[in-house]
């Protein structure tokens, strides 16, 4: 990459120098191939000519009749990019990497489509442009060449630990036929290769309501197929067939275990010391609550740990189960996919109340006290009730112990996060009164009633 002002930075893998002479000199040391990212607004005309360079993403100063694609994307609020794609597509391919939620998400996405159709797709990205030249073969086609397609966008990714890019592959009618995982992070490497293990075993079954994507191992990522259905819908409510798939899922994988025999008390542990230490060097939250928080949080984890006589009932979980990663068809059928985050061993209905929390929290923006009725009605679910029966299922216990689980998971995550996204604190909102809630149950909240204020952060 060659960037000569100071303020530009790159991914640690990436080379980045800042003089012509630097970039020469890493130029014949790369050898017989490599890509070169020009920042610069320089040319950079005579480098792109060296047998060395194979490639070169420039703002599109060279000859025209070198091989190239031209580029535009659409951004994120902060001005990074989001959607990259052929600026002559036909079709809006990135829409099928875009989360429509709310009537918002949904106008924007009948505006895109309305424009593409209508032929404005210059029109409507026509401030960012970028050309990629290549002298043998597009590097991005070469990495793709095992999937036939004929139009692709890309998703560039969420800024964090699990970042990835995400390439969704067309055919000639505008149809995402797969999506293709490639990892930028050495955690998104695990959890990408765990998506691929996780549905190669659960390929081994027949399946009547849960319905999921193929996966195919690339040089760089994972291909996943696309899941679904023509006409689909995804709601927000946690409904009945996502209870019957998640059922079908528990049919295929139960078995019981003591409680502390789950091999995950660990590993809790070690995520809630982490918090505790990345607490301290944090200013997005006042320092002593977050360590009340954390406290608070050990002391549900120890209690769960200790209810040895309960033989909890685990089996597969997707660990990311949304409205935004599954649809439901005409027929009651339900298509998940993203399983990235799966577990084989995690106590029964984890699924269902993350679903109720992530929904509640980031789609509708209700406080924990507006997630109540939710959870009641999951409770008194005929199917919910025939899971807890059929596999012995303690409801509070398994509900406390997804609270455990999820906040242990993230509050590290996002403490040590840089730019952290505004959900992110709505969550641990939400997280925190549900501890006191939790707390409260076992007899073990503060007998002041006032364990931890429900606003504890601040943004600085």
């Amino acid at each position: 990459m060659y960037a000569p002002l100071p303020n530009v930075s790159a991914d640690p893998r990436i080379g980045l120098v800042r003089s012509k002479r630097a970039l020469k000199n890493q130029i014949e040391i790369a050898g017989g191939y490599c890509g070169v990212i020009n920042l610069s607004g320089e040319s950079l005309r005579d480098c792109f000519e060296w047998p060395q360079v194979d490639w070169l993403i420039d703002s599109g100063q060279l000859r025209a009749t070198a091989p190239h694609t031209r580029y535009t994307w659409l951004s994120n609020p902060d001005g990074t990019m989001r959607f990259l794609f052929d600026v002559h597509m036909p079709h809006p391919v990135f829409l099928s990497l875009y989360n429509a939620q709310g009537w918002k998400g949904r106008l924007i996405r009948y505006g895109f489509r309305l424009g593409f159709h209508l032929g404005m797709q210059k029109v409507l990205a026509a401030q960012h442009h970028i050309v990629l030249w290549y002298k043998k073969e597009h590097p991005l086609e070469r990495l793709l060449a095992a999937i036939p397609h004929e139009y692709y966008a890309v998703f560039t990714g969420t800024v964090g630990h699990n970042r990835k890019a995400v390439i969704a592959l067309a055919d000639s009618q505008g149809q995402v036929t797969h999506f293709v995982k490639m990892p930028l992070t050495e955690q998104a490497s695990h959890l990408v290769r765990r998506e691929l293990n996780t549905l190669a075993a659960l390929g081994a079954y027949s399946w009547k309501v849960l319905h999921f994507p193929k996966a195919t191992e690339l040089f760089a990522g994972i291909a996943v197929s696309n899941v679904q259905p023509r006409k689909a819908r995804s709601p927000h409510q946690l409904m009945r067939p996502h209870l019957e798939a998640l059922y079908e899922l528990y049919n295929r994988s139960v078995q019981h275990k003591r409680a502390s025999e789950l091999p995950v008390w660990d590993k809790l542990r070690l995520w809630q010391s982490e918090a505790r230490d990345a607490a301290m060097q944090t200013r997005r939250f006042v320092p002593y609550a977050m360590e009340r928080l954390i406290d608070r949080l050990e002391l549900l984890t120890e209690y769960l740990y200790k209810q040895a006589h309960y033989r909890v009932p685990v089996g597969w979980a997707h660990g990311d189960f949304t409205p935004w990663n599954n649809f439901i068809d005409e027929q009651g059928n339900v298509f998940a996919y993203d399983w990235e985050l799966s577990e084989p061993l995690m106590p029964l209905l984890w699924d269902a109340f993350h679903f109720i929390f992530q929904s509640g929290v980031l789609v509708s923006h209700r406080d924990f006290e507006g997630l109540q009725p939710a959870l009641k009605t999951l409770q008194k679910h005929p199917v919910c009730q025939a899971i807890c029966l059929e596999y012995q299922v303690d409801f509070e216990w398994h509900y406390h112990f997804y609270l455990c689980w999820i906040m242990s998971y993230y509050l590290p995550r996002y403490l040590t996060q840089i730019n952290l996204h505004t959900q992110a604190f709505w969550l641990i909102n939400v997280w925190n009164a549900a501890l006191d809630q939790a707390l409260s149950q076992i007899g073990n909240g503060d007998k002041s009633g006032n364990v931890c204020k429900n606003d504890i952060y601040i943004i600085v």
